[in-house]
């Protein structure tokens, strides 16, 4: 196995669409939609290249639920 070929980077593409959520919405790097998916993680933090300069995904989950009697 070699990590100097494309398909070595392909984790690497798979968490800027789907972990951080990062998605081109219109041509050109115009708009972009950003939907994180941490799943069981409490806090992500990245930054995805674009043509337009880079898309910072910082996301944290939300506090959980405390109820007070």
């Amino acid at each position: 196995m070699t990590f100097s070929h494309a398909w070595a980077s392909a984790p690497a593409n798979a968490v800027s669409r789907h972990l951080l959520g990062v998605r081109i919405t219109k041509a050109g790097a115009e708009e972009f939609l950003i939907r994180p998916r941490i799943g069981d993680l409490t806090q992500v933090n990245g930054t995805v290249p674009s043509v337009r300069g880079p898309v910072r995904s910082p996301c944290a989950a939300p506090a959980p639920l405390t109820r007070h009697a």
